[in-house]
């Protein structure tokens, strides 16, 4: 069915690769199938094929199917030698999982708007977003949206879910979410500015808003006239660099430490994760492992000037990044608070630079936008895509006990 949505421009262009995709989705995950397509395909004309695609769905825990991935390959047990979908070739697109129709478009149903995003574990995901060296624009388009059981599956944030806070910041956050998600993208977006300024100027938004929740038409407007002004020129006066190099650097190497750590343990129980990490964990090993204090101080200052350098020629590629993780996050709503929105937004900003470090260390003058490409989509399907968000919750922790999830603590942190 088509529908008005509001999704990135880049939306509009994505095209699975198929089997050209060095990164295939359809290996190591879980691949859900509901009651409903079960049932449907117990009643398919008996086959072949029929009596392998039953074979291969089994229970998870509780109630719920999934397609079983091979326990030598990691693949799905249906797909071909070619590494294309059986059930596409052998029944019918339509016929597919609704995860598989659906991957890596991700729906979401805010107020009355249906937006759409991709999920940036898929690489050719990736590539459309930090290919792209124009700002990140957003459209409201036509868009065929793909059904499961004659209706549509949102990720919903509905009315329910705050009207009972009419006393409290997040109802006002809800109310105005197309007027600040807006006015974030479009402090995001201000050249003229740092890009560790604009976070730092999100960062003072948000806790005014949630100081002053009424306000909020007029903190947006207050802030338009004082960016237009050059009120915040001079917000980084009296933060130098040298003084919070080791907080910065005991950060980020704590976070490839947190990374690693969880992938150690798997590593020992799956192959299938060494095969699909491969270089990616080289380059976390490389960066922490078996250094002096010295050492890794060396290490993380210059990995941290060549990032530096890279992205001042390349600064779409965060730039796009942060914008993707405001829309897709509906930054700044929460039904915490704002600036529970805000520190949840540094977190990701900081497990992806620390990533990044990772491979500019490893690289060297190497690095290029396609070892870019594949840092931040491996993280993102193995760490931040992931549903019980182990690792990004321990990283918060560690944040949290470590007092750095104050705003003061946060800027130092993003400062360069």
């Amino acid at each position: 069915m088509e529908v008005k949505v509001l999704c990135p421009e880049y939306v509009k262009e994505f095209n699975c690769l198929g089997n050209a995709c060095k990164y295939n989705c359809c290996r190591e995950w879980y691949i859900h199938v509901t009651d409903q397509e079960y049932e449907y395909y117990k009643t398919l004309p008996n086959s072949e094929f029929k009596e392998r695609l039953l074979e291969s769905i089994v229970k998870n825990d509780g109630d719920a199917y999934r397609l079983e991935c091979s326990k030598t390959t990691g693949k799905c047990n249906l797909l071909t030698e070619d590494n294309l979908c059986g059930v596409y070739i052998n029944l019918s697109p339509e016929e597919m999982s609704y995860t598989c129709k659906i991957y890596p478009r991700q729906v979401h149903y805010m107020k009355d708007n249906i937006e759409v995003n991709l999920d940036l574990s898929c690489i050719e995901v990736t590539r459309l977003l930090f290919s792209r060296k124009e700002d990140l624009k957003f459209i409201v388009s036509d868009f065929e949206l793909i059904e499961r059981h004659n209706s549509f599956a949102f990720h919903s944030i509905l009315k329910n879910e705050v009207k009972q806070k009419e006393n409290y910041q997040d109802f006002y956050l809800y109310n105005y979410y197309e007027d600040l998600n807006s006015f974030c993208i479009k402090v995001l977006k201000y050249k003229k500015l740092s890009f560790d300024m604009r976070l730092m100027i999100l960062g003072l938004f948000v806790k005014q808003i949630d100081s002053q929740p009424t306000n909020i038409e007029l903190i947006i407007k207050e802030y338009e006239k004082e960016i237009l002004n050059g009120g915040f020129d001079n917000l980084k006066n009296g933060n130098r660099f040298e003084e919070v190099f080791p907080k910065q650097l005991n950060v980020s190497t704590n976070i490839v430490s947190i990374i690693l750590k969880k992938y150690n343990i798997a590593l020992n129980k799956n192959f299938k994760i060494k095969k699909l990490l491969g270089e990616y964990l080289t380059q976390l090993h490389k960066f922490t492992d078996y250094y002096s204090i010295q050492t890794l101080k060396n290490n993380f200052k210059t990995a941290l000037e060549k990032y530096n350098q890279y992205m001042a020629e390349n600064n779409h590629i965060i730039e796009n990044y942060i914008i993707h993780q405001v829309f897709v996050q509906k930054f700044p709503f929460d039904l915490e608070s704002g600036c529970n929105s805000y520190k949840k937004l540094i977190v990701h900003y900081l497990i992806v630079k620390s990533s990044l470090l990772a491979s500019f260390h490893y690289y060297e003058d190497d690095i290029n936008l396609e070892h870019i490409m594949d840092n931040i989509m491996l993280l993102h399907r193995l760490i931040i895509r992931d549903p019980k968000k182990g690792t990004f919750k321990e990283v918060m922790d560690y944040l949290e006990k470590n007092n750095y999830l104050d705003l003061v603590s946060l800027f130092e942190l993003i400062i360069e």
